[in-house]
């Protein structure tokens, strides 16, 4: 079995190197499709093998999906504030062109909503939910953007305290722990981990 599988990485790492260089090389795009086809070549490999717990194939899934996998750029990493604070700058200039401004009059806020430049959670808070999550078997949290509604807000505010109208129609992030799991059909999916997100901090400005 062990051969076979080390014939197998050595036949995937040639497949999908010469993917990465000849299909991937100029297009982000492109080398993220990369991505998807390395990990369906495994899913294919594991459909026909069967070997659902083996430890080897665990660690050819770990080729493709962790921080140091041949493909996997999108894991996360530190950056330079100084860069990432022209990205913030284009983002406020983008949303004026929309008509999404820094103006806390009731017109903005009953309009398209007020600018949301970011969003504060508390440490230590934050800290505990990441550790819940992962005991319940998280593997990766994904920050997705919405914009809150009124169903949303008159769930955890009364209508028009201070609470309910600083978020109204106002953009914001869900933090949502999603973890890979092994389908009936033998094919690694993702899936949201329990029914519950993490969100309610406090919008920035």
């Amino acid at each position: 079995m062990k051969t076979k599988n080390c014939l197998f990485v050595l036949l995937v790492c040639l497949i999908t190197t010469s993917m990465f260089f000849f299909g991937c090389k100029t297009d982000p795009v492109q080398t993220n499709n990369c991505e998807i086809d390395s990990l369906s070549v495994f899913n294919a490999y594991k459909a026909t093998h069967g070997y659902i717990e083996d430890s080897s194939n665990l660690k050819i899934l770990e080729l493709f999906t962790t921080k140091d996998s041949l493909f996997s750029h999108d894991t996360g990493e530190e950056v330079d504030t100084a860069l990432s604070n022209r990205c913030l700058e284009k983002y406020v200039d983008l949303m004026d062109r929309f008509g999404i401004k820094d103006d806390t009059s009731p017109a903005q806020r009953d309009g398209k909503g007020r600018l949301t430049k970011g969003v504060r959670f508390q440490s230590k808070d934050l800290e505990n939910w990441l550790k819940k999550v992962q005991s319940s078997g998280a593997t990766e949290i994904r920050i997705c953007l919405g914009r809150y509604n009124q169903d949303f807000l008159e769930a955890y505010f009364p209508p028009d305290s201070d609470d309910y109208n600083n978020r109204k129609n106002r953009l914001t992030v869900f933090l949502y722990p999603y973890q890979y799991v092994t389908s009936p059909s033998r094919v690694i999916v993702e899936k949201i981990v329990g029914s519950k997100a993490y969100d309610l901090g406090g919008l920035k400005p």
